[in-house]
């Protein structure tokens, strides 16, 4: 935790920093997060040559994510979610989403309405909230009641884990790409997604989806294509047909495919990036001519 409250200020004042979303806090790890946060700011503010920059300093933006392991998550991230936006708190720190994952207990449906209804009812304005839905034949029908909730509630879906099974096949994303898109539900994916291609990882065996792969289907979808569609592209493991389907959008159909596919977890922030870039999908900065003065993003 103290290694991640350290690296992320740096990722969003990165020339990529566009693309960094808030820092992913589980509520079961808030206590070493806001101990480490607090340290972090002390020893920046002993560096500081104006002894109150530290702090002026910017809160850190962080999603919480309600522990799961929890019979009922909601009165943790409540609670977590009430704490740290007390200004008493000196926890230089401003929630902006929540994460929440429907039981996997009972019935899906059942669960999915009473965190839906109990996000609508207490989640302060401004504060986006994301409900993991999981893997099933009711998963069509999860989607849709995310769909139909109030527009800072949206769906969340896991696409990996650390065993094999926890990755849903191409057809099965496939489907959960398709329903999104044809209800109209914005979709955050999480786990698996540590590159840009699908791949095989070397060292676990794992078959991994690509998020290009997965903003290419979205966009396939968006155009009217069938479940079959998204599947073929999904199972592309060449870069350069992905590239290319990319960089036929338009600024209008890529916003619309965000408009899906809004984020992603990812444990290496850099390694997307790095895939980006060598897709030729992202430039990244000249470096500076010999004599030429550069700013702080150039110099990271």
């Amino acid at each position: 935790m103290s290694q991640a409250v350290r690296e992320h200020p740096v990722h969003r004042s990165a020339w990529y920093s566009d693309l960094i979303g808030p820092l992913l806090v589980p509520v079961a790890q808030l206590d070493a997060f806001t101990r480490s946060l607090r340290d972090q700011r002390i020893d920046q503010q002993d560096l500081d040559d104006d002894t109150h920059a530290g702090e002026n300093r910017a809160p850190l933006r962080i999603s919480l994510i309600a522990d799961a392991k929890q019979p009922d998550p909601l009165p943790g991230l409540f609670g977590a979610l009430t704490a740290l936006s007390d200004p008493a708190s000196g926890v230089p720190a401003e929630v902006v989403a929540v994460e929440v994952a429907v039981p996997k207990e009972g019935d899906q449906l059942a669960g999915l309405r009473r965190v839906v209804d109990s996000l609508d009812r207490f989640l302060p304005q401004g504060v986006q909230g994301w409900v993991e839905v999981h893997r099933g034949p009711d998963l069509p029908e999860a989607l849709a009641t995310i769909a139909k909730a109030p527009a800072h509630i949206a769906a969340k879906f896991r696409t990996g884990g650390i065993e094999a099974h926890l990755f849903p096949s191409t057809a099965e994303l496939a489907a959960v790409l398709h329903r999104a898109v044809e209800v109209g539900v914005p979709l955050k994916l999480t786990a698996g997604l540590h590159n840009a291609v699908r791949h095989t990882a070397e060292v676990t065996g794992f078959t991994h989806h690509g998020f290009a792969n997965v903003l290419a289907a979205v966009a396939v979808a968006r155009d009217g294509g069938r479940v079959d569609d998204l599947d073929e592209v999904l199972s592309i493991t060449e870069a350069e047909p992905l590239a290319d389907r990319l960089r036929a959008l338009d600024e209008d159909g890529a916003r619309a495919v965000r408009s899906t596919f809004v984020s992603f977890g990812c444990c290496g922030v850099t390694d997307p990036v790095d895939d980006l870039v060598a897709m030729g999908l992202l430039e990244p900065p000249r470096p500076p001519e010999p004599g030429h003065p550069t700013t702080a993003k150039e110099s990271l």
